[in-house]
C-alpha cells in the first residue's frame, strides 16, 4: 500500500498537511529508502512513525493482527509488517501524484536489493574461493589486491 493524501484534512500549527502512509514486507532498507525520497520531494517530515506489525494472511488480505514486529512465535504462519506515516507540509495534487509514483518505483528496487542480497554474497564466496583456491593467470599481488576488494565489497 502506498497513500500520498495531499489533501488529508490534517492541520499541523494552522498549516495543511500532506499524509503519506506505506504498508509493505518488513525489510533491510526500506525506512531508510522512504524516508529519503520523502526528504528529498518535501524538505523534511513533520511527524513520522514505523511501528512493524506481525499479520496473519489469509486468502483476502491480513486475517488477523498478532502483535508487535517483536512477536515470538516464528512458525512460518505470519508476516511481519512495516506501517510507515509520514507527515509533510502539504503538497499539491500533482505533487503527490509524483511522490506516489517514485515510492512505489523505490520499493520495487527496494525488493529487488533485498531478493538479491543473498545471491549476491553467494557469489563474492564463490569469486574470493576461486581466486584463493584455483590457478589464476595473475601474481600473488594482484591476487591479494582481487581477494582484498571482494572481502571489502562483502
Amino acid at each position: 500500500v502506498v497513500a500520498v493524501e495531499a489533501d488529508s484534512g490534517v492541520v499541523r500549527e494552522g498549516r495543511p498537511v500532506t499524509v503519506i502512509t506505506v504498508v509493505n514486507d518488513n525489510m533491510p532498507f526500506l525506512f531508510d529508502s522512504i524516508l529519503g525520497e520523502v526528504t528529498e520531494t518535501s524538505g523534511g517530515p513533520t511527524l513520522v512513525t514505523h511501528p512493524v506489525i506481525t499479520v496473519r494472511h489469509g486468502k483476502t488480505g491480513v486475517d488477523e493482527i498478532l502483535g508487535d514486529g517483536n512477536f515470538a512465535k516464528d512458525d512460518g504462519s505470519h508476516d511481519r509488517l512495516s506501517v510507515i506515516h509520514v507527515h509533510i507540509p502539504r503538497l499539491t495534487s500533482a505533487q503527490a501524484n509524483g511522490l506516489t509514483e517514485r515510492l512505489r518505483k523505490m520499493l520495487g528496487q527496494v525488493h529487488a536489493a533485498v531478493n538479491d542480497w543473498r545471491p549476491m554474497l553467494a557469489r563474492l564466496d564463490q569469486a574470493i574461493s576461486e581466486f584463493r583456491y584455483s590457478a589464476v593467470p595473475l601474481d600473488k599481488k594482484s591476487v591479494a589486491e582481487a581477494i582484498a576488494f571482494l572481502e571489502w565489497l562483502r
